[in-house]
């Protein structure tokens, strides 16, 4: 038996953090734009004068891209890694507090510029160097030290999200910022200063597929998915197997590998406050360029036709939400016949009592 979805079919955004993460993301590419924040603790050192700075973030990857220019600036809000998002700079007891501006608050000129990068593979750092004048300012401004903000130079002509190295990784990858001082004893010296603080900030600037069912992370998004039963799939039958196929939609896809759970639904629907099971059903890789995942839903159909649990549907997301940007468009009900969802359901039914049995042809059947 094939079923095909009822049009009661959703997909809801859940913004996720993508602070104490491995990566640092900055760009534009598969509709999502990102840059990154990064702060250093400045602390009181004996310093008569504070000299020119550079500051340093590695690439993670080495594939030839296009040229591009980075641009620093400084950032003018307090932000806090573990929440801080696109739109939300931080929480208090109340609640989120927003950016002023999102996207994050910062001065509208740069402080310096780096590049043009185009990934050679002898081209593993970018450097932002600072002038003295520059570099003093922020040393001597240090009750407002909220950090720095990298973006592109043209942000809305970029094809690439570039990755950088965060703080969680090895000492001689993290962002650093090197600052060339004279001590009071007329001594010059460099320090070296380590990220304290940095986080990635993603929001998706294309237009959502409102024909497609999306599952996605760094601006994370869940679908779910609800099929009608036939009546003659009751408490009686026996569930052998159930299946549900959906199909990721290529031409739009922006996509490393990844794993692709189903969960089942306990409660109605109501965005991300929509009540799962924590444990998923059952899970498949999407893999860039494949179209068909299916996943063993065989629990989720014998709960329903037993009357363990109502049939209130299925929600698909990514296993992993917050280290890897990936986007992909499932096709709905109203899509192509052949690349909607639908469950294939495999099942036996009981023997019909003796009494209840059709009559051999020329005779009767008794009861017994």
């Amino acid at each position: 038996m094939t079923i095909s979805p009822t049009d009661a079919e959703t997909t809801y955004a859940s913004v996720q953090p993508l602070g104490n993460g491995p990566v640092l993301f900055v760009g534009r590419e598969g509709g999502y734009e990102a840059r990154s924040l990064v702060r250093f603790a400045l602390t009181d050192t004996l310093v008569a004068r504070y000299g020119a700075s550079t500051l340093t973030l590695t690439l993670q990857s080495a594939e030839p891209r296009v040229p591009v220019r980075f641009r620093l600036f400084r950032v003018s809000q307090f932000w806090n890694e573990p929440v801080v998002t696109w739109e939300r700079a931080n929480t208090d007891s109340a609640g989120d507090v927003a950016w002023d501006r999102q996207g994050g608050l910062f001065a509208p000129l740069a402080l310096a510029e780096a590049g043009p990068c185009s990934l050679a593979s002898d081209t593993v750092r970018i450097r932002f160097s600072l002038s003295p004048e520059t570099t003093t300012r922020i040393f001597e401004d240090r009750a407002r030290n909220y950090g720095f903000l990298v973006a592109l130079e043209d942000e809305g002509f970029a094809q690439r999200l570039w990755r950088f190295y965060s703080r969680e990784n090895a000492v001689n990858l993290r962002p650093q910022w090197e600052v060339a001082m004279v001590d009071t004893g007329g001594n010059d010296t460099t320090k070296v200063l380590f990220c304290a603080a940095d986080a990635s900030i993603v929001r998706r600037v294309a237009a959502e597929d409102r024909d497609r069912l999306l599952v996605g992370s760094g601006v994370t998004y869940r679908s779910l998915i609800r099929f009608p039963l036939p009546e003659d799939l009751d408490s009686t039958v026996t569930i052998n197997r159930a299946t549900l196929w959906v199909y990721c939609d290529t031409t739009r896809t922006f996509l490393e590998t990844k794993t692709m759970q189903v969960h089942l639904v306990t409660g109605s629907w109501n965005g991300d406050s929509t009540a799962v099971e924590a444990s998923a059903l059952s899970q498949a890789l999407a893999v860039p360029g494949t179209s068909a995942i299916t996943f063993d839903v065989s629990r989720a159909l014998s709960s329903w036709v037993t009357g363990a649990t109502p049939n209130n549907g299925l929600m698909l997301r990514f296993a992993t939400e917050t280290s890897t940007v990936s986007y992909c468009p499932l096709f709905g009900a109203t899509g192509p016949a052949t690349r909607a969802p639908r469950l294939e359901i495999q099942y036996t039914k009981p023997p019909r009592p003796p009494g209840m049995r059709t009559p051999a042809r020329g005779g009767t059947e008794e009861e017994s």
